[in-house]
Formats: structure tokens, sequence, C-alpha cells
């Protein structure tokens, strides 16, 4: 609301927060006048990602089990570990999505996924076709991961390693977000009164 954002990238998770945000903006614009646009949330291709270790909660940088987690610091060979150690199930050997009989495999489908934007049934289909196994779709997607993050870690490593740039980037984006608060603060103090 403070910077009049009109599409929110979320996660599903984060949705109500959303929900309460927009029902203030509404109140707010018709107590007052309209001053908050109306904004949606953007949620992408794949809701959630579930743990690798755990694939009944949700992968989080917050969990004490590094293994349960892809990181863009990760270096090829820790993905690679990562993913060939990451939960499945001993249902089939066939690779199929089905998120409550396989919640691992599903899992590592959805990564493929939302990383290729290809939809699950493809992902599935492509390991049909190439008569992949567990083994060979872990290594799949530890490929498709890497390809993914790899230029990420790169460039993240790249940025840090110049602190005094990086320190110099963030005090121009606090400076330019302050401005677009105040002004919207200024603006809600008007129509409320307090000016």
């Amino acid at each position: 609301m403070l910077y009049k954002s009109t599409v929110v990238p979320v996660g599903e998770d984060q949705l109500t927060h959303l929900e309460l945000a927009r029902d203030l903006a509404r109140a707010f614009n018709r107590q007052y006048g309209t001053l908050f646009p109306a904004f949606n949330s953007y949620i992408g291709y794949v809701p959630k990602i579930r743990s690798l270790k755990d694939p009944s909660s949700k992968m989080s940088k917050s969990d004490n089990n590094a293994a349960s987690r892809i990181d863009l610091t990760d270096s090829s060979s820790t993905v690679r570990d990562k993913i060939a150690k990451a939960v499945t199930d001993a249902v089939s050997k066939d690779i199929t999505f089905d998120p409550e009989l396989r919640p691992g495999i599903s899992n590592l489908i959805d990564i493929c996924s939302a990383l290729t934007g290809k939809s699950s049934e493809d992902i599935v289909k492509l390991t049909q076709d190439k008569g992949m196994d567990k083994k060979t779709f872990k290594e799949f997607v530890t490929e498709t991961v890497n390809e993914s993050i790899q230029p990420i870690s790169s460039e993240m490593q790249r940025i840090l390693s110049d602190r005094g740039h990086l320190r110099s980037i963030l005090k121009q984006g606090q400076e330019r977000a302050s401005v677009l608060a105040e002004e919207t603060i200024k603006q809600v103090k008007t129509l409320v009164g307090l000016s």
C-alpha cells in the first residue's frame, strides 16, 4: 500500500496477508477517497516448493537442516548431493505426479516445472519418453536446478565482492523508497485531516 503497488509477488502462504492489505486499502478508499490502487497477487507457476527432506512442509531458508533446501549460493556439487538425498518413495519406479501419494517425487517435478516453465504433465512425459528412473530423474533435476541457479549465484558473488558498490546501491534504493513512502504518508494525512 505504501508504494501503491498494483501487482504483488507472493507465496501461497502470504495470500491472507495480501487479502488483509487489500481490505484495508478498499476501506480507506471508501472512507477517505481513492488513494490506493487496486492490487493483485502474483503467484508463480508452482505456488509452493516443498522441503527436500520433508515434503509435507514447505522449503524454507529458516529450516535448520540445510539439506532441506536449495540455496542460491549452493555449489553445483552441493545441489547434486541435496537432490540425490531428497526424499522420494517406494510406491513405483516410474516418475508420476501425485502430490498426495507421492509428495517427494511430485516436489521434484514441481521444481523442474517452476524452473523450466513446463507443466508437471510435460515433465512426467519427458521422463517417460527418456525412460528415466528415480536416479536418472534426480540427475535431470540437478542439471535443471544448476543451469538455473549457477548464473544467479555467480552474479551474487560478483556483487557481494564489491561491498562499497553494494552499499551505494542499497543507499540509493533506500532514498528512492523513502521519497515514495513519505509522499504516500503525506497524502494519507491530508485525506484524513491530519495535515
